[in-house]
């Protein structure tokens, strides 16, 4: 009997304790971003500007959040007035914090390898690597990865301000580029580049115009599909900053042809045309300032190399192989152009004898073309190429220099409306069958 009753005393205990557990409420989250930023002293005017705007309740939240916070002293940095500006507009308050905040947990890692971050406020902003720190925007980020139940928080010594003005209000406010302005209302692009986009423009200032032969200017303004031509030549959809730019070969543009992209001596060039400065922000994409004006390709291979005298020999090759209409085709084609004094270091009658046997002439000539748009930068990747012979050419890097076979690269790049040409030093003869 006593027994019975201490297992009843026993399981009512335990009862007991199970409806006390299942009934307590689930611990709330007590670390969020906010707790974070106000348990520390140096983010007081943060979360006073986050609590005037309301986004306290918003940053305690589930999230994930990804928030750059800005400390007292990058604050202290803006001009006079300016914070007690903002707090007395909170729109313009919201738009600001917003900037500095990135959907989702990025670790400090996501945010090194990326070249812009999309922010909760609608616009990019930058990241780049300046020795050996990493900024957004003008902003050092200078302490990573604190973290919060809802996500994470990196220290940046400056409050970042988005971009509050287009492409095109960029240009007419930037007095280095009148000449680019007036030449984008002539050809009546202006609603363009003030359009959402994203765009990337490359911007000739008005010292590059003026590198241009003389009268080309106002020849191009006075023949608006050719000026519409060259100005969406410097256009690519979507917003490339430097970083995406110094990691592609090539991109195309608006106008249709690609641009090239290397970099020599540290500097970033897109085809012959340094890049100056880079990602200048605006609210539809980004700006890159450059020293001359990219003109597009307006003759096919054919054309360019019958323009050329280095490639008489080649082009009388071509037309006797009766190969001119293909290489005039839309392509697109990359051919390795051997330059007269190429051909002449062939043994004495070979020409000759080639020019007899048009089989011969064309399975040489086709060798030295590729069924697609090659650029150096992707050649020097390969170990062969293709080509409409059939046979593959050898790629190779020798003492700096690039080999197809036997022939150096001499020149490269050459784009044209169809392809691009490069220019080689020594004829390449396809294997025998």
């Amino acid at each position: 009997m006593k027994k019975n009753r201490v297992v009843s005393l026993m399981i009512a205990l335990v009862l007991v304790f199970s409806a006390f557990f299942q009934a307590a409420p689930a611990k709330a989250a007590t670390n969020t971003i906010v707790d974070v930023a106000a348990s520390d002293p140096r983010f007081s005017t943060l979360v006073t500007a986050l609590q005037a705007a309301g986004l306290d309740a918003t940053l305690q939240g589930p999230g994930p959040f990804t928030v750059f916070a800005p400390t007292n002293d990058a604050f202290a940095k803006l001009p006079k007035g300016t914070v007690d500006a903002l707090l007395a507009d909170i729109p313009a308050l919201t738009n600001v914090l917003t900037y500095h905040v990135v959907g989702g947990n990025l670790a400090s890692g996501d945010v090194i390898s990326a070249s812009s971050v999309n922010t909760v406020q609608g616009s990019k902003a930058i990241i780049r690597k300046v020795g050996k720190n990493y900024f957004i925007n003008n902003a050092r980020i200078i302490i990573t990865d604190i973290p919060a139940d809802n996500g994470v928080i990196h220290v940046i010594n400056r409050v970042i301000i988005p971009p509050a003005k287009n492409i095109m209000e960029t240009i007419r406010e930037d007095s280095r580029f009148d000449t680019l302005e007036a030449a984008i209302d002539a050809a009546g692009l202006a609603g363009v580049l003030e359009s959402a986009g994203p765009f990337t423009l490359f911007a000739p200032t008005d010292a590059a115009f003026k590198k241009l032969p003389k009268g080309t200017v106002e020849a191009l303004l006075a023949d608006i599909p050719a000026l519409t031509n060259v100005l969406t030549y410097h256009v690519l959809a979507g917003a490339s900053f430097a970083r995406d730019v110094n990691m592609l070969i090539s991109a195309d543009t608006v106008q249709g042809s690609p641009v090239i992209f290397r970099k020599t001596d540290g500097r970033l060039f897109v085809n012959r045309s340094m890049i100056q400065r880079a990602d200048l922000l605006a609210s539809n994409g980004v700006i890159h300032v450059i020293d001359r004006v990219l003109l597009p390709p307006t003759k096919d291979i054919v054309q360019t190399l019958s323009d050329d005298k280095r490639f008489e020999t080649l082009v009388t090759a071509v037309d006797a192989a009766g190969l001119v209409g293909t290489l005039q085709g839309p392509g697109p084609f990359t051919v390795y152009a051997p330059t007269d004094a190429a051909f002449k270091k062939l043994p004495k009658g070979t020409l000759e004898a080639l020019l007899a046997d048009i089989p011969a002439l064309t399975s040489v000539l086709t060798y030295h073309v590729s069924a697609d748009e090659l650029f150096r930068g992707e050649i020097r990747m390969l170990d062969t190429l293709p080509t409409v012979n059939g046979a593959e050419i050898d790629v190779e890097i020798k003492r700096g220099r690039l080999m197809l076979n036997n022939a150096r690269l001499v020149q490269r790049d050459i784009i044209t409306t169809n392809g691009v040409i490069h220019v080689i030093d020594a004829v390449l003869l396809p294997p025998a069958p």
